[in-house]
């Protein structure tokens, strides 16, 4: 995807859309899976066994969008005929590989939740995942931040302008934009591919009069401007320096280079009733996470901010879940998780929290509230 490749047309868009309803696409997805509302991506050890014991067309839909397998668009063609294999290859969602006998996703894959669609980076977990294509990230820390919008969405404004910082996919603001109808938004990122493919999502979902995505630095795109609400899923994790590590989740050695960032300009940017949330998550000690500090910077300036613990591990488990993630298996990897050891050991955390930010232009004050215990299960460093 280093050149544009999803084009947001808009009857192709919505011959998509349409196969999927008339073919309860998204339902299925709920019924089979039961992490549908925690994690965008099906586990494909008890997935793939399910299709076979579904309709024959869902189960196609599902190889085709969810799992990635690339199929011969004769057999697309003649389930769901040829307008939607024309509109698939006029979007760009699906694309013939180098043969030309088959399509495929082609390191995209489309995401259902809630009756809303999101195409968005094959998972590092999947076979097709594609290094070159991976800036749109979609995590389980995003439907947590979804899912606390739209818990809310009752108590946030139903009018105005609304900024997504980090929009990656676009799903916190479009799962808002579904049913706060009256508000206008903007999403930034400083990726094209995340940009693009917001972009192609809000047509998808049919939300593109309401939500528009600029590439840019955070707040550099709409400076000057004020808004009712700011959401944002920054980049979190401490990263050592000398590893090249994804864009899209690379927080600095402290984990709080974009973080901090977002958290100094609220006051700038709120509307004078505005109001911010924000997902994330960071190192910390016993006092709690290290954001506090920056917290109680922006609070001076007019906030009454609230940070939510949700969960605390040991920085030696976080360790183990980036192992993990790292899937430690050649000396260069090795290397890299020893450069993470080695941040760690030096800068004095001794936790690691998943927290959320709430924050509205009100009387100075900082709140911290935890409802997640110290997780004490086992850990290691792979």
């Amino acid at each position: 995807m280093s050149e544009a490749r999803l084009v947001p047309e808009r009857e192709s868009i919505a011959s998509i859309r349409a196969v999927l309803e008339q073919n309860g696409f998204d339902l299925a997805h709920e019924i089979l899976r039961p992490d549908y509302l925690i994690s965008p991506f099906p586990n494909l050890q008890t997935f793939l066994p399910q299709l076979e014991r579904i309709d024959p067309v869902v189960r196609v839909l599902m190889r085709l969008y969810s799992v990635g397998e690339a199929i011969e668009p004769e057999i697309v063609e003649s389930i769901f005929g040829r307008e939607f294999l024309e509109s698939n290859l006029a979007t760009g969602l699906l694309v013939f590989d180098s043969s030309g006998t088959t399509v495929s996703t082609a390191g995209l894959q489309l995401v259902s939740r809630l009756g809303q669609y999101f195409v968005v980076s094959t998972s590092r977990a999947y076979p097709g995942f594609d290094p070159a294509a991976a800036d749109v990230y979609l995590g389980p820390e995003s439907y947590t931040l979804a899912n606390y919008l739209q818990r809310r969405a009752g108590s946030l404004p139903s009018s105005g302008r609304a900024l997504d910082l980090c929009t990656g996919a676009g799903i916190a603001a479009q799962s808002l934009a579904a049913v706060r109808r009256g508000v206008v938004w903007t999403g930034v990122d400083v990726s094209h591919q995340a940009v693009e493919a917001a972009a192609f999502n809000a047509a998808l979902n049919e939300t593109q009069d309401r939500y528009s995505a600029i590439q840019g630095d955070l707040y550099e795109p709409v400076r000057g401007g004020r808004f009712g609400l700011i959401v944002a899923n920054p980049p979190f994790i401490p990263v050592p320096s000398a590893l090249d590590f994804p864009i899209y989740g690379d927080g600095g050695e402290d984990g709080l280079s974009v973080l901090g960032r977002i958290i100094a300009g609220l006051p700038e940017y709120l509307a004078p009733s505005g109001r911010a949330i924000v997902y994330a998550e960071g190192l910390g000690d016993e006092r709690g996470p290290w954001v506090l500090d920056q917290l109680e910077a922006a609070s001076g300036a007019g906030l009454t901010i609230g940070i939510t613990v949700l969960s605390t591990m040991s920085v030696e488990q976080a360790l183990f879940t980036i192992g993990r993630m790292l899937s430690v298996q050649t000396p260069s990897r090795l290397d890299e998780l020893r450069a993470w050891q080695e941040l760690f050991a030096g800068n004095g955390a001794t936790r690691y929290s998943k927290f959320i930010i709430d924050a509205r232009v009100g009387t100075p004050a900082v709140v911290l509230r935890s409802i997640g215990a110290l997780s004490t299960g086992s850990s290691g460093t792979a």
